[in-house]
């Protein structure tokens, strides 16, 4: 499972637990080593790239993938800086209501199964 929830969040499962990730930007120039890297290799590659780090787990209950997407509601909110409550509720509604807009739309779509499962009823007691 790897679920996109913003822009910048996403959670992913191993089997074992919900871990939510963000997207970083990392810029190799800004490295306190970067003028070595670049006396080293003259030819190293300046490029700005995208990372996702882990940045928290929860196990695996509906319990915890609530707790997990609420994390990152809060996260959203609080990383945006808000400058009074009224705009930190806009926020957290807003957030809300678009990862709940990206699940609904996930999930309704039209599914369709075909078991080709044939059951006999032969030697059952």
């Amino acid at each position: 499972m790897n679920v996109q929830l913003t822009e910048k969040y996403r959670i992913k499962s191993d089997g074992m637990q919900f871990i939510v990730e963000e997207r970083r930007i990392v810029d190799p120039t800004k490295a306190p080593n970067w003028s070595r890297i670049i006396a080293d290799n003259p030819n190293a590659d300046a490029t700005p790239r995208e990372v996702w780090r882990d940045i928290a787990y929860y196990g695996i209950s509906v319990n915890s993938l609530i707790l997990a997407i609420e994390y990152v509601i809060l996260k959203t909110g609080i990383t945006g800086r808000p400058k009074s409550l009224a705009d930190l509720i806009g926020t957290l509604r807003s957030v809300s209501e678009s990862i709940h807009t990206a699940m609904t739309t996930a999930i309704s779509r039209d599914i369709t199964v075909d078991l080709g499962v044939q059951i006999k009823a032969e030697g059952i007691r």
